[in-house]
This record gives structure tokens, C-alpha cells and sequence, in this order.
């Protein structure tokens, strides 16, 4: 059912049983886990912890061809900030600690972006919310299992559903959002 579904579906299993917060990850070894304890620490003062790749200090694997970091970089640097007037710096990023409260503020049922977008969608909520965001720097490793499925009309939808998220959410209006970067 797609990717934002299977995320909606474990915030909600994760709510349900009580968790104080919620992590979110890839599973292709792209997030180091050693980030987790200095992410949990950091919820004593935000609500939402974002690994980043593009705050001072983050990196980017090597391996990615130019190609790749380009469109990386334009999509987070350029077109979501532009469109939606986001804050985050890593508006694509998929490594991130959600507090509870963070969560249960965000209308999660109403999301409807259900492909890599769904992370653009959860960070402008975010910030609509008002809620305390602050992005750490990581290293972001290309992974070691699995191949991208980023196809070419895959990334023309998600460049595409970047507008269909203004439109469809641009009532919420501007936040005094509390984005930081360690």
C-alpha cells in the first residue's frame, strides 16, 4: 500500500502501545544506529530530531555519483524550501525520532503522500504544527543492501506531489516553526 501508509500504520502501532518516541530509519544500513542515543537525549528539548545530510557537519557517501547528490541536494536545498517555505534542510530525509507529543499533533490519518514524498509531507506538518525541530548532522552511507527504486517517473511524482502538498495543505498557513541545527 505504499511507503507513507506502512509509516502511518507504525506510528500508530507504536502510539498504541505507549512508546515515548518513535524512530524512524531505513533498514538498508544508510542509518547508523549509533546515532540513536544522542537522538533520544535530544527530545528533552525538541519534539522531532532529524538526521541530516545537509546542516554543517553532515556528510554525504562518496560513492553517490554527481547525479545523484545534485538531485539530493536541488530537491531539498531548492524546490521543497521554495514551494513550501520550509525551515528543514533535509526535508527528504527518512532518519528522524518523533516524539510522542510530535506525533499526536500531526493529523497522521489525513496524510495522504504515500511514496518518498511522504517524508516532505511530514516535515512541512512539522513545521505547520509549530513543533521544536532540530536536525543533527550524520553521514549518510549509500546502502549496502537493496537497489534504489527511485525511477525517473518516480521522481517526476514526487516533484509533482511537492505542489499537490501546498495546494492541498498551504490553508494551515505560517507557523512560527522552531527549526535548529546542532
Amino acid at each position: 500500500m505504499g511507503l507513507g501508509t506502512a509509516y502511518v500504520a507504525g506510528f500508530h502501532w507504536a502510539l498504541e502501545r505507549d512508546a515515548a518516541c518513535i524512530i524512524q530509519m531505513d533498514t538498508d544500513f544508510s542509518h547508523s544506529p549509533d546515532y540513536l542515543p544522542q537522538f533520544i537525549q535530544r527530545l528533552n528539548d525538541h519534539e522531532v530530531v532529524v538526521g541530516s545530510r545537509y546542516v554543517r557537519g553532515g556528510k554525504l557517501d562518496p560513492r553517490w555519483s554527481g547525479w545523484r547528490y545534485l538531485l539530493s541536494w536541488w530537491a531539498n536545498s531548492v524546490w521543497v524550501r521554495v514551494i513550501l517555505g520550509l525551515q528543514v534542510r533535509d526535508a527528504t530525509a527518512g532518519f528522524k525520532c518523533w516524539s510522542r507529543r510530535a506525533l499526536e499533533q500531526i493529523p497522521l490519518d489525513n496524510i495522504i503522500s504515500n511514496g518518498y514524498v511522504f517524508q516532505v509531507e511530514m516535515a512541512y506538518l512539522a513545521e505547520k504544527y509549530g513543533l521544536r525541530i532540530l536536525e543533527l548532522p550524520i553521514y549518510f552511507e549509500d546502502r549496502r543492501i537493496g537497489k534504489s527504486k527511485m525511477s525517473v517517473p518516480i521522481k517526476l511524482e514526487a516533484a509533482w506531489r511537492v505542489l499537490e502538498i501546498r495546494w492541498r495543505l498551504g490553508a494551515l498557513g505560517n507557523t512560527s516553526a522552531r527549526v535548529e541545527s546542532a
